[in-house]
């Protein structure tokens, strides 16, 4: 039985002995894992487009400023926005049929800013912040009917003053209190 030959996603020929490849693929995209030692030097060296996705590189780094990427049907999946190579601004996500799940912030590769899920029928599901990775101001929820489901306020990273819980009719569930991550009542 024949192997099939392996191709390099950058210039899409075939190995050889002068050309070995490298391993792993540096472009996100679902091309061949692999690519010839000479074109991942030139990726590193000048601006070049991934032979298979025609993703813009440079320096090894993927340097588009938005990304697109689209389900089989033909709905637009996420959107994805770069800077030198890292998560900088919106990031939208959509499921299979279209509707939007997520909207994010990003700057220079770290959660920044707010953070929203949002139910199938579009209403919010939640909504928090981030301040450079971590969890900073009020966080909400909400049921898929738009009755709030949980209100708290986060302080870098921990859970920071009073905290509630609501059933789905709008009746208070739980209330508690928290000092920079400690229970207090």
């Amino acid at each position: 039985m024949e192997q099939a030959e392996e191709h390099c996603y950058v210039c899409l020929q075939g190995s050889t002995e002068e050309t070995p490849f490298m391993d792993p693929n540096p472009c996100y995209c679902r091309g061949s894992t692999k690519l010839h030692q000479h074109c991942f030097n030139q990726m590193r060296e000048t601006v070049y487009k991934c032979g298979m996705c025609n993703k813009d590189w440079r320096d090894g780094k993927y340097t588009r400023i938005w990304d697109n990427q689209y389900c089989d049907n033909g709905n637009k999946w996420q959107e994805t926005h770069y800077s030198d190579g890292k998560l900088h601004g919106t990031h939208t996500s959509w499921d299979f049929e279209g509707v939007k799940v997520l909207e994010s912030n990003y700057d220079n590769g770290q959660n920044h800013g707010p953070f929203t899920w949002f139910h199938r029928n579009g209403t919010k599901m939640s909504e928090t912040n981030f301040v450079h990775n971590q969890y900073h101001g009020p966080r909400l929820e909400w049921y898929e009917n738009g009755q709030k489901k949980r209100e708290y306020n986060y302080d870098n990273g921990q859970i920071h003053g009073l905290y509630q819980e609501w059933n789905e009719d709008g009746t208070i569930k739980l209330e508690r209190y928290y000092d920079h991550g400690i229970r207090r009542r």
